[in-house]
């Protein structure tokens, strides 16, 4: 564990969100003041780093805590006392909610970091295209893919950055440069800010219904229900995070206008972070600014310029300078992975969803996007909504009640948008629907909250006190979905990826990471070895044409002497090299095409000759992969 990059984690997100809200009126309570700042700083931090990299400045991990800490410290040089939490924090029933919140983040915490370290690799194989990525940005402190990568088929040098909105990337980026090992950059912190988003979301809910309580009934249900989220390594999860952080922000600019600044920051940084989330992102934003207009009665012009402002920050920023570096449409769409803008509404994830897909959790589930909302929080969201739909009209009569309760309206728009969108393979327009659980989840979270709200009130009147009704309620959720999602985030059985052809080549490399230093550089002569090996803490430099990225080098291989093989590759600062079962593979694919491979069957011929040169010594070998030390 890196403890010096948790402490700079919170040291950046912390300072740059305070940096931003201090122009603003702020909370009155403490904790929420500086708990939310962490969530705005990360949506800063976000549209900052896109900037400064922008501009060509490199992206160095001091930098930012020096300009996160500006502020910070000459306010706290002028006035120490403003960091003196016996002086603020009182035990009140607002903060007691709070500290519930703090103990649900804990468990969250543990729950998803004890699932990602219950075996050595990385899941999937997202996962691995993140590690080189974030590899790339800690060391060569830009998001910008050289220029030369235009050419290659396929994604270019990376799948996830440029033109793939960079944020995600560069947080764990700058993180890794001072935590040596990425294995657990990776899941750590991906864990985290799953995590810290059960504390922004309970802010945003307080804001959003204005009701404490009705907050924190919220905030257990998302936290218990599988659809919210695995600890699969993606940038979902920081988009999710800045979600609530930006409704939360926009909810605070009827306190004061001021927070137009810190909500289009963050909506900016939402935009720089991952596609599909952005697309609907705007949706969102589209329903929830027409009902408070409608609401209201007025065009409600600070909440609306939050968008446009936001946009064009991002827009500034980076999609059109991406836009000009591809030139085209299609350049830009196959370089985000898609082959169309069909594409983006028909994605290749989706499945088909039926009743018992929703009302019954499960212990093993989807990976990237688990599904399921549990037989109790099903039942919850149903009484919630028939309450709402029935109920609520009546209170919409005059203007006060119409904007003290637009947030009924804004969450049952939400609910039907998304629970369309899951069910989006049964109609004609395909809205990326796998990744719209994540999104039902917290809609289903309020509406489930608003029902156990309304039985607590109910059961009282029958003299059963609210905390006897709760945790009744809290134990079916937990049996019929906690439980379910606590068993699967804490699986051991998690696949690599499809990128791995066995259980022996796995073997191989997890060998490497436990018997080589952290980030030893050691060749892949074959196949996409080089995110095999980052992913595990070694090190190669694919992108300077180092190792046998795409197959560069099978054809010098095929023909190279071992004489001049040990040369090449020490010459580059190499002492390893890893010959895995893609140097057996008859074909490999370019990014476009399958190629014949020049390899092939000459593979074990070629090692051979290797072990024999006395260059290559072999220090691993099994059915998976041959490792070499080479001198």
């Amino acid at each position: 564990m890196s403890y010096l990059a948790i402490i700079l984690f919170f040291i950046i997100s912390w300072g740059l969100g305070y940096s931003v809200t201090r122009f603003t009126k702020r909370a009155d309570n403490f904790l929420e003041r500086n708990l939310m700042d962490i969530g705005i700083g990360l949506g800063v931090f976000s549209i900052l780093a896109t900037f400064l990299n922008f501009i060509r400045i490199p992206l160095n991990w001091w930098l930012f805590a020096l300009l996160a800490m500006l502020l910070p410290a000459y306010d706290i040089a002028r006035n120490y006392r403003i960091l003196n939490i016996k002086e603020h924090f009182k035990l009140t029933k607002s903060n007691i909610c709070i500290i519930i919140v703090l103990l649900i983040f804990a468990f969250s915490l543990y729950m998803y970091e004890k699932g990602s370290f219950a075996y050595p690799y990385l899941e999937d194989d997202d996962s691995w295209e993140h590690a080189r990525s974030i590899k790339y940005i800690a060391i060569e402190k830009t998001a910008f893919e050289p220029v030369s990568a235009l050419s290659l088929p396929g994604h270019g040098l990376f799948h996830y950055l440029d033109p793939y909105p960079p944020s995600y990337g560069m947080l764990l980026g700058i993180l890794h440069q001072i935590s040596p090992s990425l294995n657990w950059t990776l899941k750590f912190f991906n864990a985290l800010i799953i995590s810290l988003s059960i504390i922004f979301f309970y802010f945003f809910a307080k804001e959003f219904t204005g009701n404490s309580q009705k907050a924190l009934l919220a905030t257990i249900v998302l936290a218990a229900v599988p659809a919210y989220l695995s600890h699969f390594i993606w940038s979902l999860s920081l988009s999710m995070a800045l979600y609530f952080v930006a409704f939360y922000c926009m909810e605070r600019i009827r306190h004061d206008k001021n927070w137009l600044y810190p909500a289009a920051l963050t909506i900016a940084a939402i935009l720089v972070t991952q596609t599909t989330l952005s697309v609907k992102f705007a949706i969102f934003f589209g329903i929830y600014w027409l009902i408070k207009a409608v609401s209201a009665r007025n065009f409600q012009w600070h909440l609306f310029l939050a968008a446009p402002l936001g946009a064009l920050l991002a827009a500034l920023f980076w999609w059109i300078p991406m836009a000009i570096k591809y030139s085209s449409l299609s350049a830009l769409l196959r370089g985000l992975g898609q082959t169309g803008v069909e594409a983006i509404f028909t994605p290749t994830a989706n499945r088909f969803y039926t009743f018992s897909t929703f009302f019954f959790a499960e212990k093993q589930n989807m990976i990237n996007s688990p599904v399921g909302i549990g037989i109790v929080i099903s039942i919850l969201t149903i009484l919630g909504a028939a309450y709402i739909l029935f109920a609520f009209p009546s209170v919409f009569r005059n203007k006060e009640d119409r904007i003290k309760f637009s947030y009924i309206a804004i969450v049952m728009a939400w609910f039907i948008f998304n629970l369309l969108s899951v069910l989006g393979s049964y109609l004609p327009i395909r809205l990326d629907f796998h990744r719209s659980w994540m999104l039902l989840a917290f809609t289903v979270a309020i509406i489930a909250a608003e029902a156990m709200y309304l039985l607590a009130e109910k059961a009282k009147q029958l003299s059963i006190p609210h905390i006897v009704t709760y945790l009744v309620l809290f134990s079916g959720i937990w049996f019929t979905a906690g439980m379910q999602k606590y068993t699967f985030n804490t699986s051991p059985g998690w696949p690599p990826g499809f990128i791995w052809n066995s259980g022996e080549e796995l073997q191989a490399y997890y060998s490497l990471q436990q018997n080589l230093p952290v980030n030893a550089k050691v060749y892949p002569l074959c196949g996409p070895g080089d995110k095999k090996l980052i992913g595990f803490d070694k090190l190669v430099f694919s992108w300077r044409d180092e190792g046998a990225w795409e197959y560069k080098t099978l054809d010098q291989a095929a023909v190279m002497k071992p004489e001049e093989a040990a040369n090449y590759i020490t010459s580059r600062g190499y002492s390893f090299m890893i010959a895995d079962g893609d140097c057996f593979k008859p074909t490999y694919f370019n990014g476009k095409e399958m190629l014949p491979n020049p390899l092939g069957n000459n593979t074990p011929r070629i090692l051979q000759s290797f072990a024999d040169s006395g260059r290559f010594r072999i220090i691993f070998q099994n059915q998976g992969a041959v490792v070499f030390a080479v001198s």
